[in-house]
């Protein structure tokens, strides 16, 4: 069952979806929400998306702590061969999700992410000492953001470098090429932008 934690990011995250949907039409109440502010020099609501990046990392700062604060430590039970083994699989897991979602592929890029993600949680299963436990507790939100990134990631057209997009501020990991500046499919060297592929 997941924790309340876990369930305040869930229900925040699709709640700032539908917010940030129904703002896309600026005469619509959200939309006049959304782009408004008593100050904007100062503040402008339509930077609360980036607690899509904060609230992520203010809950594995908590872990960290905790794991810091947590003297206990025991023998480990992994051996150094299985802490090798999730390390090249997590190296493994960046390079085979920026490169697939680089070239578009972003079915065959899930998969692929799924099938190290399994084989990885196989590995992180029954953690005894802090260290075990912190590494399970990291691991488990990573898989959760990531295939959070997947769900997002055909929603407003994929990462862009104009403006921040709602798979960008989850699984901010990876970029995209652009239009160009001067409107054309291709780079030009006015620009210095890449072809959408």
């Amino acid at each position: 069952m997941p924790s309340l934690r876990e369930f305040l990011v869930t229900s925040s995250t699709s709640a700032c979806t539908r917010s940030r949907r129904a703002a896309r039409l600026s005469n619509s109440p959200h939309g006049v929400f959304w782009n408004s502010s008593p100050a904007p020099w100062l503040f402008q609501i339509r930077f609360l998306q980036y607690l899509f990046l904060i609230i992520p990392g203010t809950i594995i700062g908590d872990y960290i702590v905790q794991w810091m604060k947590a003297n206990n430590e025991v023998n480990s039970s992994w051996g150094s061969g299985k802490l090798t083994a999730l390390a090249v699989l997590m190296v493994l897991m960046n390079v085979v999700v920026v490169i697939g979602l680089k070239w578009r592929l972003v079915v065959g890029t899930m998969l692929a992410a799924i099938v190290l993600c399994d084989v990885a949680w196989q590995l992180a299963k029954k953690p005894i000492s802090s260290s075990e436990q912190f590494i399970e507790k990291v691991f488990r939100w990573s898989v959760f953001l990531l295939m959070l990134g997947f769900v997002f990631e055909p929603y407003e057209g994929g990462i862009k470098k104009d403006h921040a997009t709602m798979v960008q501020l989850i699984d901010y990991k990876r970029t995209e090429p652009v239009d160009c500046l001067c409107g054309n499919k291709l780079a030009c060297a006015a620009c210095t932008r890449f072809a959408r592929t």
